[in-house]
């Protein structure tokens, strides 16, 4: 069987999908026709049905919450996440930086909001 998976092109996306997409994983005899699309074009694919595994803005799951579901794993949701009411409301969080692109990519903090609040080196933190 072949998945629609669409996911955008940011690292964040890329390292989480990695060992999926790399078969360091057993999938089971499940494979993915993989599209790379910036966030507006995923939200509107999914809104059009085009995708069967998609990353979207939190915004638009109550808009297709009768044809998705959040998939409950028994484990932990993932969030890669910039809306800081969302970032706010955290179980635990881990703070990639220091900056975009070649300045990031590394963990800067790791915990609570508030701990990451704290820290001084978390540009997020600064935010929230």
């Amino acid at each position: 069987m072949t998945l629609r998976l669409r996911i955008s092109p940011c690292p964040n996306d890329t390292f989480m999908f990695d060992a999926l997409l790399n078969g360091r994983i057993d999938t089971g005899g499940l494979h993915f026709d993989v599209e790379y699309r910036d966030i507006e074009a995923l939200n509107r694919g999914v809104q059009a049905g085009d995708a069967d595994v998609s990353k979207i803005s939190c915004a638009v799951l109550p808009a297709v919450a009768d044809r998705y579901a959040l998939l409950d794993s028994g484990a932990t949701v993932v969030v890669i996440e910039h809306d800081l009411d969302l970032i706010r409301n955290a179980d635990f969080m881990i703070d990639m930086g220091p900056g975009g692109g070649n300045d990031g990519g590394r963990i800067v903090v790791s915990g609570t909001p508030e701990e990451v609040r704290r820290c001084k080196q978390s540009v997020t933190g600064h935010y929230i």
